[in-house]
């Protein structure tokens, strides 16, 4: 807990912030509303989180968040735009959810080194809470014909097009043939990287090569970050680490991903209270005893290939 009322949740990250910290662009997907307490705080099954949570992934080093996923309607119209109103007062970019069509129709892309790209997120449910009809911008549904739409306005404003996706089948440790087809549909339209969410357990990194011979890369699952589930590899997440190179050659540039590494984390919670995330691998530090067997095994069920 805060001072003056407020809950402060930045020590959670703070094993962890300096790995955080290193990727250029870091993309979090926020499941929970960051709706703040004048909607009041709520746990299972309609959520609503402290803003204060927002405060700490941004100082962690998270630049944007993807908010399209099966919770985005928990507290209907006035959550979503409860919780825009604080990522507009912080300054943090956010894409999946939207306080208006016109602010649905804004590409989120940001630049760095000279490499510019997009960022999509979409949901394939809302838990069956109904989109309010006529005010479809509150969340992105997965849709076809949309998603194709915004895949084709993102390939030529940016260099590289990013798809965050809540899809699949929770505690499932392998993607399902919905995601597969999915993700062949998303890099066949164009996306470069698919990150995964909402099976709660990690799914594997794969590079998908469809039948049009586009080839991308998919993290089916990142399973959990920071979250009180516990057990059954609920409790073990990571981060995903993808390299962008834009390589010049005859007066053209051509992006490339250079380099996939995955960071293997763990929520390490004492009587299910101070929660924190740690390195995997310094886990047995934290009464894990299993870590550095359980390390090996997280790394090459998420990298089959390497």
């Amino acid at each position: 807990n805060g001072t003056n009322g407020q809950e402060n949740f930045d020590h959670m990250f703070a094993e962890i912030t300096p790995l955080l910290q290193k990727p250029d662009i870091l993309l979090a997907n926020q499941e929970s509303l960051l709706g703040g307490k004048e909607i009041g705080i709520s746990n299972y099954p309609l959520f609503n989180s402290p803003q204060e949570a927002g405060d700490a992934i941004i100082k962690a080093g998270v630049d944007i968040v993807s908010t399209a996923n099966n919770h985005t309607l928990d507290k209907g119209e006035k959550g979503v735009l409860a919780a825009i109103r604080y990522y507009e007062s912080v300054g943090l970019p956010y894409v999946g959810s939207y306080k208006s069509f016109e602010d649905q129709m804004n590409l989120r892309i940001i630049e760095k080194n000279k490499v510019s790209i997009a960022f999509l997120s979409y949901t394939a449910s809302t838990n069956g809470l109904p989109v309010p009809a006529g005010k479809e911008y509150l969340v992105n549904v997965i849709n076809e014909e949309k998603v194709r739409d915004e895949i084709k306005r993102a390939k030529k404003l940016a260099d590289v097009v990013i798809m965050s996706v809540h899809w699949g089948q929770e505690y499932v440790r392998v993607p399902n043939q919905e995601q597969i087809d999915l993700a062949h549909f998303f890099i066949n339209e164009g996306v470069d990287i698919v990150f995964g969410h909402h099976p709660h357990v990690l799914q594997p990194i794969e590079w998908v090569k469809t039948e049009n011979g586009e080839i991308g890369l998919v993290v089916y699952s990142l399973g959990n970050f920071l979250s009180g589930q516990m057990w059954d590899y609920k409790d073990i997440g990571g981060l995903a680490v993808v390299e962008i190179s834009k390589i010049y050659a005859d007066g053209t540039s051509n992006i490339k991903i250079t380099d996939v590494r995955f960071h293997p984390t763990y929520v390490y919670s004492k009587y299910l209270r101070n929660y924190l995330v740690v390195p995997l691998a310094e886990a047995k530090n934290y009464g894990l005893p299993n870590a550095d067997s359980l390390h090996q095994e997280i790394l090459e069920h998420m990298l089959p290939d390497s």
